[in-house]
């Protein structure tokens, strides 16, 4: 059974390993991106884009990518570095109904992790929680990029809610005050027929510009990461991967290796 309002719980050392809690307005902000044609010339190009479309709602949860901070209890050393491959406001805009998030594991760490996606009907109250999504892993003790997709069957994300989304490292069984949390917020945006065309004519080293230019971030990085999984060698891909990265200030992670998770 899933675990009710489990980073709600992780939420104190959450607090204490994040640097500081980002400024947010009162209600998430849609910011709807003008369309342009692409460049025919600039061939998987323009990565790098302007993320903050959505400005995640004030609900006492943590904001801004928490990053850094001590090892607390029986955390190992290392793990106080796992950091969300997310905006600075570790918050994000998609257009898919069952999107994927990933994370960086900087450490040798081979502890369970659990994954949770909730629904907020009220922005503003933290009460008005839903979970909608929940699973639980294991890291295989490599360091690299671990990411967790939505399954088909899985609650579909419906357009203009506010859902919040955490990694939580599960440090000592049954504590789960003694876990690293990494979460932040993600709403679904309407894509235009107009863009849903462009998407479909286009080739496929082509999208994750077209994501970008929309501000869209989820989409972005999902698109941008399976041509890096299968096209590892191919130096457009790497570069392109290396400066979405280092738009978000992340280009220390460009080089770091996708690994797999071990499902209970």
């Amino acid at each position: 059974m899933a675990r009710k309002k489990s980073f709600l719980y992780l939420l104190p050392l959450s607090l204490a390993l994040s640097f500081g809690l980002a400024a947010t307005s009162s209600f998430p902000t849609l910011v709807q991106a003008q369309i342009s044609q692409p460049d025919a010339n600039a061939q998987g190009q323009g990565v790098g884009g302007n993320w903050n479309a959505f400005n995640p709602p004030s609900t006492g949860l943590p904001g801004g990518r928490q990053e850094g901070g001590g090892v607390r209890g029986p955390c190992p050393n290392g793990s106080e570095q796992i950091t969300a491959l997310s905006p600075q406001t570790n918050a994000g805009l998609t257009a898919s109904a069952l999107p994927k998030f990933y994370l960086y594991v900087p450490a040798t760490i081979s502890l369970p992790m659990e994954f949770t996606l909730s629904e907020f009907t009220d922005a503003n109250n933290e009460e008005n929680e839903k979970e909608v999504y929940q699973t639980t892993f294991s890291l295989t003790g490599t360091p690299g990029v671990i990411s967790v997709s939505m399954p088909e069957g899985a609650p579909p994300l419906e357009v203009g809610k506010n859902y919040y989304w955490s990694f939580s490292l599960l440090c000592q069984n049954n504590a789960p005050e003694a876990s690293i949390i990494r979460g932040g917020w993600i709403k679904r945006s309407e894509l235009s027929p107009k863009l849903l065309q462009e998407l479909e004519s286009a080739k496929a080293i082509d999208r994750p510009s077209i994501y970008a230019r929309e501000a869209i971030w989820f989409d972005t990085v999902s698109s941008l990461a399976e041509l890096r999984r299968l096209e590892p060698d191919d130096a457009t891909v790497a570069k392109n991967w290396e400066e979405l990265l280092n738009s978000v200030e992340l280009g220390n992670l460009a080089n770091a290796p996708f690994v797999d998770t071990t499902q209970p």
